[in-house]
């Protein structure tokens, strides 16, 4: 079974989430041959999937927006029945444009979405959805320190500095600043040691203020390293009700404080997090639910069809 993902490869969060699977496949999935190819926002990715040679994998993983750009292949018949397009956010595509923009030229597979707030997006634009969630990789994030007061908040996010200016307004450091000053702790934003629990040495919490998200992977570190996790309800938050979330800055402050009137509040807190995360989110059990049986579904389909 060869597979290629085709997409962002970059020290960002669709470049960690498509290392952690390539390397619990080469690891625990001898039979499958897992591929990684970075698209560039400059380069023209239809030459570079062109010569990269698409029809010698059986699937190819990529991000839907990707479309347009494949329209003028050859034997682009054949490339459809081996795309997985997965959405990693919500959709903007309004309900009524959904189906008439591309779906129905294009995808014989499921759109595939990374929690059930996507996936019933999906189905209500009348396409086929699938869940496939992801995972954390749990041999890397674990329980190191424990945390008895917040005295530090942190944040995770450098979309603007690679020039994505309008990431600000959804991601929102200026809230997170404003929470941090408000709560009278001290306060850091976190780009450096991408996808390693360094990044967690020096703080006590973890916040997510965006407006918008799919899975922010803060969420599932924090959570794998019993940090306590504070966000606005958001893409996967939304599944899990004891996650402590918040609207407004006076929210965060009174959670940052309701924390901290005792280290068993923090305790506790955690505790519950982990125990409803975990192991079920660890990428190996992730693959082996949902991702292999996918891969499997898909070719044998494409088998029968042809």
């Amino acid at each position: 079974m060869n597979i290629l993902y085709y997409g962002d490869c970059s020290a960002g969060a669709m470049g960690i989430i498509h290392r952690d699977i390539k390397s619990i496949i080469d690891k625990d999935y001898p039979e499958i041959s897992f591929e990684l190819l970075n698209w560039d926002y400059i380069e023209n990715k239809q030459n570079i999937f062109n010569n990269k040679g698409w029809k010698n994998y059986d699937i190819i993983i990529t991000d839907p927006s990707i479309v347009p750009l494949l329209e003028n292949l050859q034997d682009v018949d054949q490339l459809k029945n081996k795309l997985m397009p997965v959405y990693h956010s919500e959709l903007s595509v309004p309900a009524e444009h959904f189906r008439h923009s591309w779906y129905d030229d294009w995808f014989t597979t499921p759109l595939c979405g990374i929690n059930s707030y996507i996936v019933n997006q999906i189905k209500e634009r009348g396409a086929e959805g699938q869940l496939l969630p992801i995972g954390v990789n749990t041999e890397k994030f674990k329980p190191f320190k424990e945390v008895k007061k917040i005295n530090k908040i942190g944040w995770v996010g450098n979309g603007w500095q690679k020039g994505y200016e309008g990431w600000k307004s959804i991601k929102r450091p200026d809230i997170f600043k404003e929470i941090g000053e408000s709560a009278n702790v001290k306060y850091v934003t976190i780009f450096n040691k991408p996808n390693s629990p360094n990044m967690y040495d020096d703080i006590d919490a973890i916040l997510c203020t965006s407006t918008t998200e799919g899975n922010p992977m803060a969420f599932m570190e924090a959570a794998a390293c019993k940090i306590p996790f504070i966000s606005t309800n958001v893409g996967i938050i939304k599944e899990y009700n004891k996650v402590k979330t918040f609207n407004t800055v006076g929210e965060a402050v009174s959670i940052i404080n309701e924390l901290n009137a005792s280290e068993n509040n923090i305790k506790e807190y955690v505790n519950t997090l982990y125990c409803e995360l975990f192991p079920d989110r660890s990428w190996e059990n992730i693959l082996k639910k949902h991702w292999v049986p996918c891969f499997k579904e898909l070719i044998n389909k494409n088998k029968k069809e042809c």
